[in-house]
This record gives C-alpha cells, structure tokens and sequence, in this order.
C-alpha cells in the first residue's frame, strides 16, 4: 500500500500558468495531490518599491 503524496506550492499572484499546467502534468498520478496558494504581487519591476513588496523582514 502506497502513501498519499501532498505536493504544496507558493507562486506569486502574477504567475497564472503554474497552477494549471502542475495540475495537468501530475493530475493522473495515483496518490499525489498538489495544493496551491498564492502570495500578492502588485508591481512588477526592478525599482526599489516593487522590490520590498517581497522583503519578508517588516
């Protein structure tokens, strides 16, 4: 008897084709599931601003 396998990801709100591409590929696999939860991304860029919206030390 084989063990369920939970797969858990973090994908950044921006990134719309993870969810279900990971869901098509490993969607008939026996015993695995994937779960999914996202983190706010509201500026895409290089400045400063955009940047700290990832700095998890405030």
């Amino acid at each position: 008897m084989s063990q369920h396998k939970r797969i858990g990801v973090l994908t950044p709100s921006s990134n719309t084709a993870l969810e279900p591409l990971t869901s098509a590929m490993l969607g008939e696999v026996p015993q695995v599931s994937v779960h999914f939860s996202r983190f706010a991304v509201t500026e895409i860029s290089l400045r400063q601003n955009s940047l700290s919206q990832f700095d998890d030390s405030r």
